[in-house]
């Protein structure tokens, strides 16, 4: 099993099982809101033996970021801290937007409506190409 996250206030999950997609959205306002998003990707890993794919978060030089920017690090801190290493992959938006851009997401999925699901998508897919398991 594969769960990748797209983190952000809106934060995209996708979840891969035998090949098959399940796709939601987190909304990480409150402490509480983290709190959940964390346990999820906890539960995944303890349960299922889950790996964790976590969209990195870069910080330009010298930018000024307020709470909300700053979202993404919490999200990124609070998973890997309650899970072991092992189990996390980080990729960055680039990588995964270089193998799937949106016209190739288009032709494999559809019409996708909701940005941050179809990169958490997009992020299982990279993993899995650049592994040789599509």
């Amino acid at each position: 099993m594969i769960v990748a996250f797209d983190v952000g206030k809106s934060t995209g999950v996708c979840v891969e099982r035998d090949g098959r997609y399940l796709c939601r959205t987190f909304h990480c306002e409150t402490n509480l809101d983290l709190f959940r998003i964390r346990a999820f990707a906890m539960s995944m890993v303890y349960k299922y033996q889950a790996l964790i794919i976590l969209e990195d978060f870069r910080v330009g030089g010298g930018e000024y970021l307020n709470g909300d920017d700053l979202i993404p690090v919490q999200i990124i801190g609070a998973i890997r801290s309650g899970v072991d290493e092992d189990n996390v992959v980080m990729q960055t938006p680039a990588q995964a937007k270089f193998f799937y851009d949106d016209k190739k997401m288009e032709a494999y999925i559809g019409v996708w409506h909701n940005n941050h699901e179809k990169d958490a998508l997009r992020h299982i897919l990279f993993y899995k190409t650049k592994g040789g398991l599509i």
